[in-house]
C-alpha cells in the first residue's frame, strides 16, 4: 500500500494535464463514434443510382425532439 502512496504523490502535480488528457480522450473517442455514425447516411446518398433531393437526416436530437440534418 505505501509504494501505490508513493506513486500516487508523484502524479500529484500532473493532476491538471491528468485531467486535460481524460477529457481531450473522451472528446476523440466521441469523434470516432461520430464518424461511424455518418458512414450509413452517406453511403445511403452515394450508393443509390437516384438519391433523393434535399437535406439528408442524421439523427433525431434527444433533448429538443427534432430533426438533425447532414
Amino acid at each position: 500500500m505505501k509504494e501505490i502512496e508513493r506513486l500516487l504523490s508523484y502524479g500529484r502535480r500532473y493532476w491538471d494535464y491528468l485531467l486535460a488528457s481524460v477529457v481531450l480522450m473522451a472528446l476523440a473517442g466521441a469523434a470516432q463514434a461520430t464518424m461511424a455514425l455518418l458512414i450509413k447516411p452517406i453511403f445511403d446518398r452515394v450508393l443509390v443510382s437516384k438519391p433523393p433531393v434535399g437535406l439528408t437526416p442524421l439523427l433525431q436530437h434527444p433533448l429538443w425532439g427534432r430533426q438533425i440534418y447532414l
